[in-house]
């Protein structure tokens, strides 16, 4: 479980850092405050659906996949 959170929030700060350098390094200036509004609103979207998304993957992993086999068939099919 302490493998998933940390595979997440590397994977969010990574993220975050690319985003900035593809926003900010053809402003040339840290004062694009267009970019600053976009990673704020894009951290407001997805803190919250990762959160949710962990906390519900460590409760209950079993529920998780019997929901995917039974939406996605053909993916149960492919992964056994």
């Amino acid at each position: 479980m302490n493998n998933l959170i940390l595979k997440t929030t590397s994977g969010f700060l990574t993220l975050m850092v690319i985003l900035g350098i593809i926003l900010f390094l053809p402003a040339g200036s840290y004062s694009f405050w267009q970019a600053w509004v976009y990673l704020g609103v894009w951290a407001a979207c997805v803190i919250p659906l990762t959160s949710v998304f962990c906390v519900f993957l460590c409760v209950s992993v079993e529920k998780l996949d019997q929901g995917i086999n039974k939406t996605f068939p053909a993916l149960a099919r492919l992964s056994t």
